[in-house]
């Protein structure tokens, strides 16, 4: 029954975004959210960029209309099958209210201060004021990495140590996604892939709230992805590219990583001084998330370095991303996209692994994506001195 529920769901964010994204690029010139061509943007022509939008409008009004129907629904004239299953739920659903409210307060201030950066142009310091407002409702609703319990548990330390490293994944995400948005179809088909990943997990684990939840930022960023694909009709703008990066972090600090019944053994167990229970589930909640992650982690990183190494401001942006360089190696912007895909697919697998494995299995899994990223690394020197300034 759930896979028919997350298959509605999906083709209602995918057709509520494919309309509200096409009306999208008609509004945006009527209401100013043009992005104009300059030295650091690999557009030649002025594009809207309202296309958040459409994301928007097919996350959370599906998300909305699910919850009516889940509430409201006449449960004595439907069959016994959905019937039951909305009875079980309901009861789940009340459970997460809190969670609820503090996705749709928060995901509606980050993209409220997405548009108007989109509009006018905010500064850094204005622009992560409204990051850490929304992270912070996040936070309180109760959106918190908590993988550190295995090192603290009952230390009492826990809102000292959640609350930071929390807010500071938050930020990171959010930020990476809005960097990632700098080739056609990139950013958001990253998002939909790392999205899909992480639904997996959620339904392995039985949240279904939080699987349904993904379930609709997937189709809604797929119905936006119609429009993005190179050659664009629309760009995401700073409202999508901030709410999707919002959105995947608090996903990822809900979400469940391992199984309580997991392969033993470990030859790190020496080290450690026994392999526990808690010490697998402990790295696997690190792990796990970094895993997936990984390519929008690459690109932020890797293009922060260099603009470091350089001495230009980290906030100024350049044609240094991971696409733009897979550019400089000679492949064109949609071989590039469809590279980085297939990367993020890769690290994603990887991470399916990681639900039941011990800790040297997880260890191994993860060297084996940093031996990936290292590799690339060496294939784009020979195109560094062709990178100049750009977006």
């Amino acid at each position: 029954m759930s896979h028919a529920v997350y298959l509605i769901l999906f083709v209602f964010s995918l057709g509520i975004s494919l309309l509200v994204t096409a009306r999208a690029v008609r509004l945006a010139e009527r209401w100013g959210f043009i992005d104009s061509p300059g030295e650091r943007k690999v557009h030649d022509r002025p594009k809207p960029r309202l296309g958040g939008l459409g994301v928007c409008a097919g996350f959370f009004l599906t998300l909305f209309a699910a919850l009516l129907a889940a509430y409201f629904a006449p449960l004595a004239l439907l069959p016994d099958s959905p019937a039951s299953f909305l009875v079980h739920h309901r009861r789940g659903l009340e459970k997460e209210w809190l969670a609820l409210v503090g996705l749709v307060a928060g995901g509606a201030v980050i993209f409220a201060g997405g548009l108007l950066d989109d509009k006018r142009s905010l500064s850094p310091k204005g622009k992560l004021l409204w990051e850490i407002s929304a992270a912070g409702i996040a936070i309180a609703a109760g959106f918190r990495l908590e993988f550190h319990q295995v090192l603290f548990k009952g230390v009492g330390l826990d809102l000292l140590i959640s609350v930071p490293v929390t807010l500071l994944w938050m930020l990171f995400l959010i930020n990476a996604f809005n960097l990632l948005d700098n080739m056609d179809g990139l950013s958001a088909g990253v998002a939909a892939i790392t999205t899909a990943f992480f639904a997996i997990y959620a339904h392995w684990q039985g949240e279904f709230f939080l699987a349904a939840a993904m379930t609709c930022l997937i189709g809604a960023l797929l119905g936006f992805l119609r429009f993005n694909w190179n050659p664009s009709r629309i760009f995401m703008g700073d409202g999508g590219a901030l709410l999707v990066g919002f959105l995947i972090a608090a996903f990822t600090c809900r979400c469940t990583y391992y199984r309580m019944s997991m392969t033993p053994g470990s030859i790190l167990s020496l080290l450690l001084a026994g392999e526990t229970l808690e010490t697998r589930q402990g790295l696997l909640s690190l792990l796990t998330p970094l895993v997936i992650m990984a390519v929008p982690i690459f690109d932020t990183a890797s293009v922060v370095f260099i603009r470091w190494r350089s001495g230009k401001p980290l906030m100024q942006g350049d044609k240094n991303h991971f696409s733009h360089r897979l550019v400089a190696l000679g492949l064109s912007q949609p071989q590039a996209v469809i590279v980085i895909y297939l990367a993020t697919t890769f690290t994603g697998l990887g991470a399916l692994v990681l639900q039941s494995a011990s800790i040297t299995q997880a260890i191994l899994v993860f060297l084996q994506v940093l031996s990936v990223f290292a590799m690339i690394l060496l294939l784009e020197r020979p195109g560094h001195a062709r990178r100049g300034e750009g977006k």
